[in-house]
């Protein structure tokens, strides 16, 4: 079985959960969505631990992650960086796919040469890029006021998952 969430609504996801701070870690906000999956029994992708997968695949199949640079191993630096730092990186994909062998960041789609290579190709990943790049995101209370005016709110995240623990 194979599943996907579009990158806009797992970085949504996130942020409910973080209560609108970016600033929290990658590996808090992936605990977060972890233990709201278990707390819900659902899942994103197929399995509760695919999101936590699909963030490691960035770092070990691309250099292109960010990174701190502090005197910590690979894999330590990937959970000790803000979702906030990860926000572009996200946005510049289309979705996480999901299957029984990985998980894939899949970029987006070009529809008849109308978009480029890492361009937005929906109304709110694009606002999500604007807002992120202006000084207001960096409120949890302006964060959650942006989600509330794309229309995002906590059933985003019923609609994105699947019931159970896995499928």
């Amino acid at each position: 079985m194979s599943a996907a969430i579009l990158t806009e609504n797992l970085l949504a996801a996130m942020l409910l959960l973080a209560e609108g701070d970016a600033d929290i870690t990658l590996d808090e906000a992936l605990l977060r969505l972890e233990f709201w999956q278990w707390r819900e029994d659902r899942h994103f992708g197929i399995s509760q631990h695919d999101m936590r997968g699909a963030f490691m695949q960035i770092q070990f199949w691309t250099a292109d992650y960010p990174r701190r640079e502090e005197d910590l191993d690979q894999e330590e630096r990937l959970w000790v960086t803000s979702l906030r730092d990860w926000i572009p990186y996200m946005l510049r994909y289309h979705d996480v796919y999901c299957n029984d062998e990985s998980e894939h960041w899949h970029e987006k789609r070009h529809r008849g040469g109308l978009y480029k290579p890492g361009e937005a190709c929906s109304f709110r990943n694009y606002e999500m890029r604007k807002f992120f790049s202006r000084s207001e995101s960096r409120e949890p209370g302006g964060v959650m006021r942006f989600l509330g005016r794309l229309g995002t709110d906590r059933e985003i995240m019923y609609r994105c998952s699947r019931p159970g623990p896995s499928s």
